[in-house]
């Protein structure tokens, strides 16, 4: 629980790394990532609150499904929860993607992040006491751009470009993906989101080329089909079927 607590200022810069979802109906939806906004209708979606435990977190849990507004405990959907079955965290906020590589940098970014974490909490350090609003406008703001434009710096409240934030996690995950031998894997594979782009940025520039949803359908499953490759995920070729 006490780990929840410190990864709390990094997940909105993981959902920026992972926007994939911007068109909604058949139209862009202005969003990076429009999944999060619909996701978050649900009660118990967004930013995992602060508790002192793990018994804190199970008063919490037990008083909503009291309350009827879940049915049971699987229902909470906050961005970092305690698992029902394991002694883990599960980590809920990513957007889906089709790139594989971007799900392996996020996998690899997290878990590093979370064993450097891991080390604050046995040395006794304070989790940052960030302010609820504050940190849901963070969450907001990842939606909303992705990578491709501003995030909220947890530190100072004030925009910066996403990149920067991205960066700023590599290092914090450092200590922990060296341990893990993921050190130079997750190095590569953010320089090369940050230079291709979101899942966001590939789906709009698919859809520019003929102003058609069937090709960002293509390209997204060409992408899936090509797994992990150095240069991005490659458009699909034209084909005849009407989405």
């Amino acid at each position: 629980m006490r780990v929840a607590n410190h990864l709390r200022p990094w997940l909105p810069t993981v959902q920026a790394l992972t926007a994939n979802s911007p068109f909604l109906d058949g139209r862009d939806s202005g969003y990076a990532a429009w999944r999060p906004m619909q996701w978050a209708q649900w009660p118990t979606a967004g930013p995992t609150p602060l508790f002192a435990d793990a018994a804190a977190y199970d008063v919490t849990a037990d008083a909503l499904v009291a309350s009827e507004t879940l049915i049971d405990r699987r229902m909470i959907y906050w961005y970092a929860r305690l698992s029902e079955q394991h002694p883990t965290l599960e980590i809920r906020v990513a957007d889906s993607n089709a790139d594989v590589s971007t799900t392996v940098l996020a996998a690899a970014l997290v878990r590093g992040l979370c064993a450097g974490l891991l080390d604050d909490v046995r040395a006794g350090r304070d989790a940052p006491a960030l302010p609820d609003q504050l940190l849901r406008v963070a969450h907001w703001r990842a939606a909303r751009d992705g990578l491709a434009g501003q995030g909220i710096d947890p530190a100072t409240g004030r925009c910066v470009p996403a990149a920067q934030l991205a960066r700023a996690l590599l290092l914090r995950a450092r200590p922990g993906l060296l341990a893990a031998g993921d050190f130079d894997a997750a190095e590569g594979l953010l320089k090369s989101l940050l230079a291709a782009g979101d899942g966001a940025r590939l789906q709009r520039a698919a859809y520019r080329r003929h102003g058609r949803l069937q090709d960002v359908v293509e390209t997204l499953a060409a992408c899936t089909e090509a797994g992990s490759t150095d240069d991005g995920c490659r458009p699909a070729p034209a084909r005849s079927a009407h989405v």
